[in-house]
């Protein structure tokens, strides 16, 4: 576990029933973090987080690139959660079979990626709903992480997140 340096922020902490947390508008809210978390190697994302808004895709967060590469987590417009990456230039993806509606809620997603088994995993509420074959070493590339959208200015998430951790483990 360690700190992520280099933050840009075009958001606001707000006081929430979930919490102190980080509200994104759904338009133009993003936090950017410096190039990291590439590679071959396990690693495991947790979102603790509130939608704001049901029907539209949310990227909670991205690090896709041009040229088809990077992963991100999000939440479709059919209210399923979905964890996808890029690798050897084909996408993989779990999804959830739960749908992610209530937006009075906090939710709890994770995404997992364990190099050594070739998958990926997503768990929604300690649960885990979905995993996909992942075989190939993830594409990286040089986009910052982005939490809130694409690092493209899209699929902009109309969420409040309270929590977001990454680790170097499955």
């Amino acid at each position: 576990q360690g700190a992520l340096n280099g933050a840009t922020l075009s958001t606001a902490w707000i006081d929430d029933h979930g919490g102190r947390g980080l509200a994104f508008d759904g338009s133009a809210s993003y936090v950017d973090f410096d190039d990291v978390f590439d590679g071959e190697r396990d690693w495991s994302i947790l979102i603790k987080f509130r939608r704001r808004a049901t029907g539209t895709r949310h990227d909670l967060i991205s690090k896709e690139g041009s040229g088809a590469s990077g992963y991100e987590m999000s939440i479709s417009s059919g209210n399923t959660a979905e964890f996808g990456c890029f690798g050897g230039g084909s996408y993989s993806n779990a999804q959830t079979t739960s749908t992610i509606t209530d937006t009075s809620r906090i939710y709890h997603l994770a995404g997992v990626r364990n190099a050594a088994a070739g998958t990926i995993k997503i768990f929604l509420d300690a649960k885990e709903e979905g995993s996909a074959s992942a075989g190939s070493p993830i594409d990286i590339n040089s986009s910052p992480l982005r939490v809130g959208s694409r690092p493209n200015n899209s699929n902009w998430a109309n969420v409040v997140i309270y929590d977001l951790k990454m680790f170097n483990r499955a």
